[in-house]
């Protein structure tokens, strides 16, 4: 089975006396063969440990969620965050409900402001939300500006 470490960085670990070395495969993976059940099972207990297929799924372009009509928020501009037409932010891989709530708490829960985040605020949330270097291996800044280009080309023109 192949393990990846998504830590995002060359791992050595050992399980019950074995070495398994994570080594960036081709795709830039972080990737090591596992072939002891017990192994398996025990670095897949680890958050940062998956499994993954040999050859990665190509990527599919990303569609904007229809977020709900919610008439109680404001009439923001739309694609630029305040309510309007913007995409949720869980439209994004690898934000769920848990994260868009820590996100929104740390001031970067619309799209406009993920698709805005400098390496420095990414370094800084990263660090804060202890993401392991997720912002910039799910690619969400470019995520999100896929989403604000693609609800600003089917706005309806005035």
């Amino acid at each position: 089975m192949l393990i990846e470490c998504t830590a995002g960085r060359q791992v050595e670990t050992s399980v019950a006396g074995d070495t398994y070395t994570f080594q960036r495969d081709k795709y830039g993976r972080f990737v090591c063969h596992v072939d002891k059940q017990r192994h398996i099972a025990i670095l897949l207990s680890v958050v940062h440990y998956r499994e993954v297929p040999e050859v990665p799924e190509p990527e599919k372009k990303a569609k904007p969620a229809k977020p709900a009509k919610d008439p109680a928020k404001g009439a923001g501009e739309p694609g630029l965050g305040q309510g309007g037409d913007e995409p949720d932010i869980i439209g994004i891989n690898g934000i769920g409900p848990g994260l868009k709530a820590k996100l929104e708490a740390a001031g970067f829960g619309t799209m406009a402001a993920v698709a805005g985040l400098t390496e420095e605020q990414i370094a800084k949330l990263d660090a804060d939300l202890k993401l392991m270097g997720r912002i910039t291996r799910d690619k969400w800044v470019e995520q999100a500006q896929a989403f604000i280009a693609e609800a600003a080309a089917n706005a309806p023109q005035s």
